[in-house]
């Protein structure tokens, strides 16, 4: 199956480079054409081989897809692709893919392939344009110190998180991980969103899988808390006597570390509040290893 992968990219590759060479006109826009052609070709086999039937992969036009530059070796690439899902219907998903490139600037490995719902899709495009601003400015990411003290004095922060292994249910064959929520602000909360990052017995991080859906999971996956009603100086524990609330995930899944997040929250004016630390959140944690 690899064999056949990089065959197919190689000869993808002479086919959008042939013809190219001593052609002044064309400049850094075909140059930034063809990069983005190859990445784009490298993107769909491994978006593909991500989902759970990847021999009904459909992708949309590149014209229509997000190319963000991070670093000088380092895209993220976004776009739409349909696919069946666990029950066998075509869904359309949202995709995020990040890709790096070798030291000729060929895109060599894509490290990460998300399936992303239209929030969160919105959600990581912006973030790309705030890393990629970062990045120019020359501003640093915050520790894991600092970035703990800050959210402690935010309007609504995660207090704890739980794992509930499917055990713990009497019916469903899911587990599930939760984010307790403290209501730091003076106003009541209407509804939250969260995101949560997982590492197994050895803290290597794991893609967090719900059992139904057309990915095997995110690094990072984000949960609606809809109508928690929570009121100032009070916890949302995600328990209303025997029903508990928070995202069901596969029970094969070994987690042993859970983290978490408030993405964003509306209270009951209307007013919105996005997270100004996400960013730094996720450089420490997506996909990174768990350090002591």
């Amino acid at each position: 199956m690899n064999k056949i992968i990089c065959v197919s990219f190689c000869v993808i590759i002479i086919l959008i480079l042939g013809g190219c060479g001593g052609n002044s006109k064309v400049g850094n826009v075909f140059q930034r054409q063809t990069a983005e052609d190859l990445i784009w070709e490298l993107v769909k086999i491994e978006v593909a081989d991500n989902l759970r039937q990847p021999d009904t992969a459909e992708f949309e036009d590149i014209s229509r897809v997000r190319f963000f530059q991070i670093t000088d070796d380092t895209y993220d690439v976004l776009g739409i692709v349909r696919g069946q899902n666990a029950l066998g219907n075509m869904v359309s998903n949202n995709f995020a893919a990040t890709v790096i490139l070798n030291a000729d600037g060929m895109p060599t490995i894509v490290s990460n392939v998300d399936i992303l719902g239209e929030r969160a899709f919105e959600e990581r495009a912006n973030l790309n344009q705030q890393m990629v601003s970062r990045l120019e400015r020359g501003q640093a990411f915050l520790t894991v110190e600092e970035l703990d003290e800050a959210i402690r004095q935010q309007p609504l922060f995660v207090d704890s998180t739980n794992f509930l292994p499917s055990s713990h249910f009497r019916i469903g064959r899911d587990s599930m991980i939760q984010a307790i929520l403290y209501n730091n602000s003076d106003v009541p909360i209407r509804n939250a969103v969260v995101g949560f990052v997982a590492w197994d017995r050895n803290r290597l991080p794991i893609r967090i899988r719900q059992r139904i859906g057309i990915s095997d999971g995110n690094y990072f996956s984000r949960l609606n808390l809809d109508t928690i009603n929570l009121m100032p100086g009070t916890f949302y524990r995600g328990r209303v006597g025997d029903t508990y609330y928070g995202m069901r995930i596969d029970e094969n899944l070994d987690v042993s570390f859970l983290k978490a997040i408030v993405i964003s929250y509306e209270d009951f004016d209307g007013n919105h509040w996005t997270n100004p630390l996400l960013l730094d959140f996720i450089n420490l944690y997506e996909e990174k290893r768990l350090v002591d």
